[in-house]
């Protein structure tokens, strides 16, 4: 789960512990004071965001990684009164979110480049996803869930032919596609303004996603989660 929590005075999260408990009152005493003119913005995700956001100040901000649905900053309890304060928001989520985007698009790229068109096409086993076949299926999610359904594209998604595609393109264009793909999900990231993250959200096969801000985290973990397959895929590959 992904928790947007507002940290008030002059607090910061242990980061060194790991997630604080979720609910509000107890993320509090679990802060200590800081002394520093900005307040450190903490991030609890897996790895890659951790070094993208390490360097990231901005006052109270907390984001947290837990187990179930990811939830964007209460409407019960206004984070903060003062416009400045969320503009501020705004700018460090938007960065933080482009720049994981444009970090899986870099690690895909490391490990797929050196393949040749046939590795990139070759199944691991009958019934096994090729790297190609899974860089389509990601540029497929993404053209959908944000391209058609937050920047109103006019995508259409055959799902199914993401993995199952008789005539693959060649590895080149399928890449520039997929590369196409990540910088209008930046872009769109990019624009959404403060009043656009808690947007309501709707999408075929994506229940969970309620808002913008959850569906922009829910497609990056599913992103980076196949990137670790085509890793893997990859290694093996080059062994071959």
């Amino acid at each position: 789960m992904l928790s947007l929590v507002w940290l008030e005075g002059g607090n910061r999260c242990n980061s060194t512990k790991g997630p604080p408990p979720l609910p509000l009152e107890r993320v509090r005493k679990s802060c200590q004071p800081v002394t520093a003119r900005y307040k450190q913005f903490c991030v609890h995700l897996f790895p890659p965001f951790e070094k993208t956001w390490s360097r990231t100040k901005v006052a109270g901000i907390c984001l947290t990684f837990g187990r179930s649905a990811i939830l964007s900053a209460s409407q019960k309890e206004p984070v903060v009164p003062e416009r400045r304060a969320l503009v501020g928001l705004n700018e460090t989520v938007a960065s933080g979110l482009a720049a994981y985007y444009e970090y899986v698009a870099e690690d895909l790229h490391k490990c797929v480049d050196p393949l040749s068109d046939e590795q990139f096409w070759r199944k691991p086993y009958p019934y096994g996803n090729s790297v190609g076949h899974l860089v389509l299926h990601l540029t497929g999610n993404l053209n959908y869930y944000i391209g058609a359904r937050v920047a109103e594209t006019v995508y259409r998604r055959d799902r199914d032919k993401e993995f199952t595609e008789p005539n693959p393109p060649h590895k080149g264009e399928a890449l520039r596609a997929f590369d196409r793909t990540v910088a209008m999900v930046v872009a769109t990231i990019r624009k959404q303004g403060e009043g656009d993250w808690g947007k309501a959200y709707t999408a075929e096969r994506e229940p969970e996603a309620k808002d913008r801000f959850q569906i922009f985290v829910r497609c990056a973990g599913h992103a980076y989660h196949h990137v670790g397959q085509i890793v893997y895929l990859s290694r093996e590959l080059a062994r071959t």
